[in-house]
Order: C-alpha cells, then sequence, then structure tokens
C-alpha cells in the first residue's frame, strides 16, 4: 500500500492543487491537521469552504483521511470544548475526518480529532480503545501533534510534546503515526522527521514554503519511507523489529542536508516573496530563515488547546 502522507497546510492553496494533482498516485492520502489557518486574512468560514471542494475533489481519485489540528476548530461541541464541526460535517465516501476508523485492505486507518480539553481527550481514548478490539494485521493513527519523548516535538528552540499520544501508542502499539504540528522539526537541531516508539513508527512531514507540500510517502508492501523537502529528500527502510523497551529510535537529516535546504537560493527567495505562508513578514532574511514559525506562534494565540496546557502543544 503507498500513502503519501501530508500535514499543516494552512489555507495554502498551491498544497491543494498538488494534492488534487498527486492524490491518484497514492492509494491512501493522509492530512494530518491544520488545513486552516488561523492568521489568514481569509475568514475562518470562507476558508472551510474552500477547504472541503478541494477535499471533495481529492477524494474523487483516492481514500482521503484528514484530521483536525488547532487552526481547523471552528467552535464548540455539546460539551463545550472546541471541536473542527465543519470537518465532520463532510465525511462522506472515500474521505474519512475526525472519529473514523476505516479498514482499507488489511490495514485500519482511525483518524483522532484535536481534543482541546479532558472531555475531547477522554473520546480519542475511548476511540482507539475501540478501534484496537477488532484491529486487522496493520494500524495506522492519525493525530496531529506529534507524541513525548521524540524528536518530532522539537522545532529548534523548544519542545512541544504530547503526553497523552505517547501513552497511548505505548497502551496500543500501532504500526505507524502520521502527525505534523511542529512545522519545522524535521530540519531543526534534535529534531527528525521520524522516530520509533517500540514497534511504531511515527513521522511528521513538517511545513515548507513553496509551490510543493513538504511530504512523506509510506510504501508499507516494500518497507520504506521517504521524505521530500523543497530542496532535499531522506529515505529510510523500516526496520521489522522493534526498538528497545523504554527508548527511541530515529533517522535524522544531516548537518549538511539541512543546511542545503534552509539555505539554498530558491528557499531564500521564497521565503522573500511569499506572503500567503508567512504573511507581511518584513523581518531580516536571516530572522525569515531560522524564527519565522516561532514568531507567528508567539504573536497569534491559536484556537483551542486552554493555556494550562503550556507548553505541550500550540
Amino acid at each position: 500500500m503507498r500513502i503519501l502522507v501530508v500535514s499543516d497546510l494552512h489555507y495554502r492553496l498551491p498544497h491543494f492543487d498538488w494534492l488534487v494533482d498527486n492524490a491518484a498516485r497514492a492509494d491512501v492520502v493522509v492530512i494530518a491537521g491544520d488545513l486552516a489557518d488561523v492568521v489568514s486574512p481569509v475568514p475562518h468560514d470562507v476558508q472551510t469552504v474552500v477547504i472541503a471542494k478541494y477535499l471533495r475533489r481529492i477524494a474523487e481519485h483516492t481514500t482521503l483521511l484528514v484530521a483536525s489540528g488547532n487552526h481547523d476548530l471552528d467552535g464548540p461541541g455539546w460539551h463545550g470544548e472546541q471541536m473542527a464541526t465543519w470537518l465532520r460535517r463532510i465525511g462522506h465516501g472515500d474521505l474519512h475526518v475526525d472519529g473514523a476508523s476505516v479498514d482499507v485492505g488489511d490495514t485500519r486507518f482511525t483518524v483522532c480529532p484535536w481534543w482541546d480539553g479532558p472531555i475531547t481527550r477522554d473520546e480519542v481514548g475511548v476511540q482507539l480503545a475501540e478501534a484496537a478490539r477488532t484491529r486487522p494485521a496493520h494500524w495506522v493513527w492519525i493525530y496531529h501533534a506529534p507524541p513525548a519523548g521524540t524528536p518530532l516535538c522539537h522545532d529548534g528552540r523548544r519542545t512541544f510534546p504530547d503526553h497523552e499520544l505517547a501513552e497511548w501508542i505505548g497502551q496500543h502499539q500501532p504500526d505507524y503515526v502520521m502527525c505534523g504540528h511542529i512545522h519545522q522539526s524535521p530540519w531543526a537541531t534534535d529534531g527528525s522527521w521520524n522516530a520509533q516508539i517500540g514497534r511504531t513508527w511515527v513521522f511528521n512531514p513538517g511545513k515548507m514554503i513553496g509551490n510543493t507540500p513538504a511530504h512523506i510517502t509510506l510504501d508499507t508492501d516494500a518497507g520504506t519511507a521517504d521524505w521530500f523537502g523543497i530542496t532535499d529528500r531522506d529515505s529510510l527502510v523500516l526496520a521489522s523489529g522493534c526498538a528497545p523497551a523504554g527508548s527511541v529510535g530515529v533517522v535524522a537529516l544531516g548537518v549538511a542536508s539541512r543546511a542545503r535546504l534552509w539555505l539554498g537560493p530558491l528557499v531564500v527567495h521564497q521565503l522573500v516573496e511569499d506572503r500567503v505562508d508567512h504573511g507581511q513578514v518584513t523581518a531580516g532574511i536571516g530572522e525569515l530563515l531560522l524564527h519565522v514559525d516561532q514568531v507567528l506562534r508567539q504573536a497569534v494565540q491559536p484556537r483551542g488547546r486552554r493555556a494550562q496546557h503550556g507548553q505541550r502543544r500550540t
């Protein structure tokens, strides 16, 4: 099975166009949260209408699984906690969204929503427990934030661990978990696009500018995973065994690869020219290269997760 994984599109329409053009090449397409962008000048409700049309088009070509992220929340549910209600309304046919578990061949895909508090957190725990009862040969989770204890949480300055996800992985040991949320982790010092917790492989494609999203192609038959940035790529042969108990295995990009990706002239040019992705940013090029996402994160209070969760997730 060939799985195409992206995350953190943040209403960048060329990335959605790319998915429409490339969806048919994969058996399954995964979008691991943050389709919308709360800092966009386009109203959130307008964004969701446009995104919904894109998702339906992608689902015409392949099986599509979409989890919500913190930027996708649009209002409280019956419990008073924030949800991506618009996303739940559009699930149909080959478009599977928050709360779904669907089997494709011998593989189960479980799509977890972004949780905003104890009630929605517990709902995710119940969802995973129910899906585990009849799990087939293989199991894949889609969950926006990366688990604690992995380099996928590092943005180059700080760590944003999801302890609940780490606990659920330890309890259920799925084959793969597709995440996002921390845009810089594939290129950050002490970061990575992949990690292994026990027998579970966890992936975060990251987020970059340009017309092609950072993405991962996972071939479950061949046992390979390939990561693609703008000017670089990395490949991984998935070990059949487990990482030692209590440890995290990782295959990270080398320093030279990171330098080529960050400092290539194409990247510099696109960082200066890009207005949709990062707004009207006027900082120097060094600040753009290293800190633009952190600056935006600090300047804008994200939707959803209550303040007391602090550094856990942004």
